[in-house]
C-alpha cells in the first residue's frame, strides 16, 4: 500500500520520491531537477498560486494563495 500523499505544511521534510500536496489539493512530485538541486532553495508554484519553498526536501517558506479580486458592481 502506498504511503498517503502529505500536504505541504512549514518545517514538514520530504523524500527525494515522495509526493507533496498544495492546500487545494494537487498533488507534485519532485523531478530530476530538484534531485540534481537538492541543496539549494527551489520554489514551485502550484497552479492554484500557492507558492511552496524547499530546501533539502523540507518545507522552508510558504506564499499564500492569491485572493480572488471582486467585481465592482460600479464597473
Amino acid at each position: 500500500m502506498a504511503d498517503a500523499v502529505r500536504e505541504a505544511r512549514l518545517g514538514v521534510q520530504f523524500g527525494a520520491t515522495e509526493h507533496f500536496m498544495c492546500r487545494c489539493g494537487e498533488t507534485h512530485l519532485f523531478d530530476g531537477y530538484v534531485l540534481a538541486h537538492w541543496d539549494i532553495e527551489l520554489s514551485h508554484t502550484c497552479s492554484c498560486g500557492r507558492g511552496h519553498t524547499f530546501k533539502k526536501g523540507i518545507v522552508v517558506a510558504l506564499k499564500p494563495t492569491p485572493a480572488k479580486k471582486k467585481v465592482s458592481e460600479n464597473a
